[in-house]
């Protein structure tokens, strides 16, 4: 699923589906500091955003 994202990403950097849906995908892989990078993102795009910011958090517990 991460890969099919990526591509996806590589067309429409904004695509928050495509984001949300690699950082969940990284997370149940273990790989938080790239699911940060993507959640980052989202909070770029979407700064008003609380489940955004709560997610961010929570993944920084994981580091």
């Amino acid at each position: 699923a991460a890969e099919e994202c990526t591509s996806v990403l590589e067309l429409d950097r904004k695509h928050t589906g495509a984001l949300m849906l690699r950082a969940q995908t990284l997370v149940t892989m273990k790989e938080y500091h790239s699911a940060l990078f993507d959640v980052s993102r989202l909070i770029e795009l979407n700064p008003s955003s609380d489940a955004y910011r709560d997610l961010e958090a929570r993944l920084k517990t994981q580091l």
